[in-house]
């Protein structure tokens, strides 16, 4: 199945993607989207 994230998706899969390819980071991460903005959807999509 192919689909292509809306704008908002691509930015918080980017951004967890450079926070997770930075190695020198000692931290959790947590990202805070609201109902129905697709997490499913995003998550899959973070490259590490």
């Amino acid at each position: 199945m192919s689909f292509v994230l809306r704008d908002y998706q691509q930015k918080a899969s980017d951004a967890a993607t450079t926070f997770f390819q930075d190695t020198k980071k000692k931290t959790n991460a947590i990202m805070v989207l609201p109902t129905g903005s697709g997490k499913s959807l995003i998550i899959p999509q973070i490259r590490s």
